[in-house]
């Protein structure tokens, strides 16, 4: 006899973040379908000069009910600590992670106990990004050699990290 499924999850957006959602919730028990729409031909992407503008996104929720914000679409962050994709991985492994955890398929506490610990998680990453990045733009206050603000837990920063 198969194991029964854990719930159902589609997951829009084949990225990174996106798809370590997919595998992680798959590895869980869950059935998931990924829908991933691109309205241009994906072949030779990643090489070519380009120009981004650069804002600051967070959102006071990443949960609706059954649906969850993971990655940039909950934090889109400046790229001076680089943890854009270091986060949308942490989003999916914490929610493949709270879903499994949860008591008797208590699935919306779970969520509500992953939405808290992400938000602070989001909310800590994007002020050290807009520091780093008002120091180094506009303050004019970062000097040359200083270290780097990488990574998407502050250094000595082990309250945050998750169990």
């Amino acid at each position: 006899m198969a194991d029964p499924v854990a719930g159902r999850a589609a997951v829009v957006g084949g990225s990174l973040g996106g798809l370590n959602a997919a595998l992680w919730l798959a590895d869980a028990g869950w059935d998931v379908e990924v829908l991933e729409r691109s309205r241009s031909p994906l072949e030779g992407r990643g090489a070519e000069p380009f120009v981004q503008l650069i804002v600051d996104v967070a959102v006071p929720r990443m949960v609706f009910g059954r649906v969850c914000l993971l990655g940039d679409a909950a934090f889109a962050l400046r790229p001076h600590a680089a943890v854009g994709t270091a986060k949308a991985a942490e989003d999916a492994w914490q929610l493949a992670r709270a879903l499994r955890s949860a008591d008797c398929g208590d699935v919306d506490h779970a969520l509500a106990e992953w939405e808290a610990a992400q938000l602070r998680l989001g909310g800590q990453a994007t002020a050290r990004t807009c520091a780093a990045g008002n120091r180094s733009q506009f303050d004019g206050t970062w000097q040359v050699g200083e270290p780097l603000p990488f990574g998407l837990y502050e250094v000595g920063d082990s309250a945050l990290r998750p169990p």
